[in-house]
């Protein structure tokens, strides 16, 4: 889920790219095609070794927990219908790594955001007609990272991850 983030990263990313003419097609086709195919084949294997009417699965429709407890609207990372398939399977460890990995996922997909949105803020700065901005968020240091722009872009992804964990909301509602 987290791959769909748009056409914009293969774009940003051909500023920095030896020879985008060659490049940019391939990776543009790409882009889409292969987690689309993967994500289907996985949701249609899931998808038959899993019954809909499973309790442990999230039906919007049925309250979990009473209305005004702790857990009032909350989804588990145990209702993942991968980590139901796998505990029916009756593999131990492997649901907690799955739940790792979808954390590590998100933070991959957090890491990507901040990439494209960094090298966007600077060469928007690059652009600008404001001495101080242009010398500031629109500078790379030795080895051309624009570090200014990193730092900007990433307090509110900083702070957007605070807000969820004092939300006390799980990696799946996320």
């Amino acid at each position: 889920m987290f791959q769909f983030m748009g056409g914009e990263m293969v774009l940003v990313t051909a500023a920095e790219a030896e020879s985008p003419r060659r490049d940019l097609p391939t990776a543009a086709r790409y882009m889409y095609l292969l987690p689309v195919s993967l994500y289907l084949v996985a949701i249609f294997l899931v998808g038959l070794c899993i019954n809909y009417l499973d309790p442990r699965l999230p039906h919007p429709h049925v309250d979990y927990y009473p209305t005004g407890s702790r857990l009032d609207g909350i989804t588990t990372g145990t209702r993942s219908p991968f980590v139901i398939v796998i505990q029916n399977a009756g593999i131990p460890g492997l649901p907690g790594f799955l739940n790792a990995a979808f954390i590590f996922s998100a933070l991959t997909a957090a890491n990507s955001a901040l990439y494209v949105s960094s090298r966007t803020l600077f060469f928007l700065a690059r652009k600008s007609s404001f001495k101080f901005i242009k010398e500031t968020v629109g500078r790379t240091n030795n080895g051309h990272t624009p570090l200014a722009a990193i730092g900007i872009s990433f307090v509110p992804g900083v702070l957007a991850f605070l807000v969820i964990g004092a939300a006390k909301t799980s990696v799946q509602e996320v």
